[in-house]
């Protein structure tokens, strides 16, 4: 008796499944990628940036900067071409203003920070920073930037080769002006 049971019940429930009458209720189709950046997001990489690979990216006013082995490219939210700039001697890191108005690239080979307009990559300047053998990350922060007159922001290279993160004033007029040590290893 106990096995006709279970046979009704087995035959009940492939009925229903057939039917389409077990489950969670409609299935949830798989979501689409909406917002900045994720229209594409499932490209394959070889089709978006050199072949060499991206050596850091970073985001200003809704388009993405990507640094590859001499060239700094700016793209629009579907990851297509806006322009760039050739011929950065060994760049290394980047990083972009806390206003977004400016891009700075360490460029190892050439011993020097450039900068250039975000919106265009127009080049705005460059300046020696013979100290730093090799930056690896970088980043901007205005705290405390009035204790030098007329600079915007401060700018802090890791530099893990000199053990450091050295740390400049930045102005549009001036340039990079070296502001001692942030901090030392350990």
């Amino acid at each position: 008796m106990n096995l006709i049971r279970i046979w009704l019940a087995a035959i009940v429930l492939l009925l229903a499944a057939g039917l389409g009458l077990t489950g969670c209720g409609e299935k949830i189709a798989i979501p689409e990628p909406l917002g900045l950046y994720s229209g594409s997001a499932y490209r394959p990489p070889e089709e978006i940036f050199d072949p060499d690979g991206p050596l850091q990216l970073a985001i200003a006013n809704n388009t993405l900067l990507v640094l590859t082995p001499g060239t700094l490219t700016k793209r629009d939210q579907n990851y297509g071409f806006v322009s760039s700039i050739e011929g950065l001697d060994i760049p290394r890191s980047l990083c972009v203003d806390e206003t977004e108005d400016i891009v700075f690239v360490f460029e190892q080979g050439a011993s020097q920070v450039s900068w250039f307009a975000t919106s265009d990559l127009t080049p705005l300047g460059s300046g020696g920073v013979p100290e730093v053998q090799d930056a690896v990350a970088m980043a901007t922060s205005s705290v405390g930037i009035e204790q030098v007159p007329g600079a915007s922001t401060y700018l802090y290279l890791s530099d893990p080769d000199s053990l450091v993160v050295h740390r400049y004033a930045f102005d549009q007029i001036n340039g990079l002006q070296p502001h001692g040590i942030l901090t030392r290893s350990g």
